[in-house]
């Protein structure tokens, strides 16, 4: 092979190996890149985003206290998807750290939801027990 020709080839396969080298420690700082929640919010059991005003009526028994939460933490890409809930009335109505709601008592009840990686995301839902016949409720 001509010389010129093996020269051009190992300065083109000199260049591939620094671009290569460049893309993969971009791939790798943005690996390593948090990425904070934009927004948390309640759903439904399908997933879809609740009203801001909605109200979940919880069917409550004597064998049945309690009522899941479902919800979302975006975008997908969060480094951090943990959350926190919160209460309105804890002496009365307590949320899992899986935002299963148990009810000690039939009270209604207002859940916050906060992201956990310092962005300050939150929402909030209001649970009310649906009322029985001769049913007084502490609304």
């Amino acid at each position: 092979m001509n010389k010129k020709i093996v020269v051009i080839v190992v300065i083109v396969e000199c260049i591939f190996a620094v671009l290569m080298v460049s893309l993969l420690g971009a791939a790798i700082e943005n690996a390593h890149k948090e990425t904070k929640c934009s927004d948390v919010y309640f759903t439904n059991a399908d997933y879809e985003k609740l009203r801001d005003d909605y109200v979940i009526s919880v069917e409550l028994s004597d064998t049945k206290r309690g009522y899941q939460l479902y919800y979302i933490v975006s975008p997908d890409t969060t480094t951090d998807k943990s959350v926190k809930f919160e209460s309105s009335k804890p002496d009365k109505v307590l949320v899992s750290a899986t935002g299963y709601v148990t009810f000690l008592e039939d009270v209604a009840v207002t859940v916050t939801i906060t992201a956990a990686d310092g962005s300050n995301k939150t929402d909030t839902v209001r649970l009310v027990p649906k009322a029985k016949p001769g049913d007084v409720h502490d609304f």
